[in-house]
């Protein structure tokens, strides 16, 4: 049954390691939440096979860019790419239709992709701290939503036939 009301992950979380052929493997299991910490600057190719991932933290790492495989993980509802130095974002996030809390803070983003106004369950966006180009910082210092419908309005326009 599907939920009425977003409810953001337990902070007090579980934490398990895995071990190199577990990933390797690919295999769902009953976790649905991954953490990825430790000043990582590279991801593994093998995390966007993880399609069963609903939660994933990438927060307080090194890296400087999302590849556009992220796109893959078509059940994500949140993800946490905070205190990074992420200055991209791929026009995949819009293929991430089930996002409901996207947290992009603390980064280096100028510019973000029309594509991510087909986010359309999207309740929470945290882009502060990003030296935000003035059109995006004009819709966002109004609300997520406003930016969300401008950028899916230039969506429109980009692809219009």
């Amino acid at each position: 049954m599907p939920k009425d009301k977003y409810e953001p992950p337990n902070e007090r979380r579980q934490h398990r390691i895995m071990q190199r052929n577990e990933v390797a493997e690919g295999k769902p299991s009953k976790w649905s939440e991954l953490e990825i910490f430790g000043c990582v600057q590279n991801l593994s190719r093998n995390l966007w096979k993880v399609e069963w991932l609903t939660v994933l933290y990438l927060n307080n790492n090194h890296l400087s860019h999302l590849p556009s495989q992220i796109g893959n993980l078509v059940n994500l509802e949140h993800l946490d790419a905070s205190h990074n130095f992420i200055n991209v974002i791929p026009p995949e996030i819009g293929d991430l239709v089930n996002l409901r809390e996207l947290k992009l803070a603390s980064n280096r983003i100028r510019e973000l992709p029309c594509e991510l106004g087909k986010c359309f369950q999207l309740q929470t966006l945290d882009l502060s701290n990003n030296p935000l180009s003035f059109d995006v910082n004009k819709y966002y210092s109004e609300s997520s939503s406003k930016l969300l419908s401008a950028l899916m309005d230039s969506l429109r326009c980009k692809y219009k036939l």
